[in-house]
């Protein structure tokens, strides 16, 4: 079985109807067939952050959205180790881009690049 890394961009677009991706992540998910999704403790983390900051609605939609990617048997949550966090750390204090990365979008990263996984993009 086919296993796809879904980051924090993948799982906001799915989520916010006006996001510019948002009809493409639909596509996404649609075609994944019998493929596992692996996602991260800092993902799903960078996530509630991310549609905390739009309101008790939006909150509640991301809360329930996260119980839901909790439970099913197709989605793989990885636990926040001690591990990733260094080495989220090491690429964090080298990101130059113009965006700034958060630690824990590095964290993540560093698991998505791991192989024997695809990324979802």
């Amino acid at each position: 079985m086919k296993a796809i890394f879904a980051d924090t961009f993948y799982w906001i677009a799915l989520t916010n109807k006006l996001d510019a991706v948002h009809e493409q992540a639909l596509a996404i998910s649609r075609s994944l067939g019998s493929s596992r999704i692996v996602t991260t403790e800092q993902v799903i983390t960078e996530y509630l952050k991310f549609f905390g900051e739009w309101g008790e609605r939006f909150r509640r939609k991301a809360t329930g959205n996260v119980r839901g990617i909790l439970t099913l048997p197709a989605i793989t949550v990885v636990p926040h180790t001690h591990e990733s966090f260094p080495a989220g750390l090491a690429l964090y204090a080298y990101d130059s881009t113009s965006l700034s990365h958060g630690l824990l979008l590095w964290a993540s990263f560093v698991f998505g690049q791991t192989p024997g996984y695809s990324r979802i993009r």
